[in-house]
C-alpha cells in the first residue's frame, strides 16, 4: 500500500439477512493515516460494514478494499494487514492505557528500541497522554 492508496474504498456495497436490507449501495473512501469512525443508531450496517472489510462476511453486492486487498479475491492480505477487535475485549481493564500500548506492541512483534516512541505517539496522536497512566477501566467505553 502506498500514502496515496486509500486505507478502504468501498463502493456500492450491499448487504441483506434474509428480506431485510442492512447495507443499501454504501459508497465510502478513508485516507491512508486517518482515523475514521462509524456512527449511527442501532441496526445501521456499521458491524455489518466492518465484519464484510474484515472479511468476516461477504457483500451481497459492491466492491471494497482494505489496504489496497479487495475483500473478496484477497483476504489473506487483507488479514496480514489489520487488526480487529470489539470494545470490551480489547483491553486488559486492570492494565493502564500505557501497560496496554505496550503489551500489543509486544504481541505485534515491535522491536523493544521501537516500542516506547511508538506508544508514546500512539497516546499523543489520540489525545491520551494524560490519561496514559491510570487504569484502563476508569476510561470511557464511548
Amino acid at each position: 500500500m502506498t500514502p496515496s492508496t486509500p486505507a478502504i474504498e468501498v463502493a456500492g456495497i450491499a448487504r441483506s439477512y434474509d428480506d431485510h436490507a442492512v447495507l443499501t449501495g454504501l459508497d465510502l473512501t478513508v485516507p491512508t493515516g486517518t482515523v475514521y469512525a462509524l456512527l449511527g443508531p442501532n441496526g445501521a450496517g456499521k458491524t455489518t460494514l466492518v465484519r464484510i472489510l474484515s472479511t468476516l462476511t461477504t457483500a451481497d453486492a459492491g466492491t471494497a478494499r482494505v489496504a489496497g486487498y479487495d475483500v473478496r479475491r484477497e483476504p489473506d492480505g487483507i488479514r496480514r494487514s489489520i487488526g480487529l477487535t470489539g470494545q470490551f475485549s480489547a483491553i486488559d481493564e486492570l492494565l493502564t492505557g500505557r501497560e496496554n500500548l505496550r503489551l500489543m506492541a509486544d504481541l505485534a512483534h515491535l522491536p523493544r528500541s521501537d516500542r516506547a516512541a511508538r506508544v508514546d505517539g500512539l497516546l499523543a496522536r489520540f489525545d491520551l497522554t494524560e490519561a496514559a497512566d491510570r487504569r484502563a477501566a476508569t476510561y470511557s467505553g464511548g
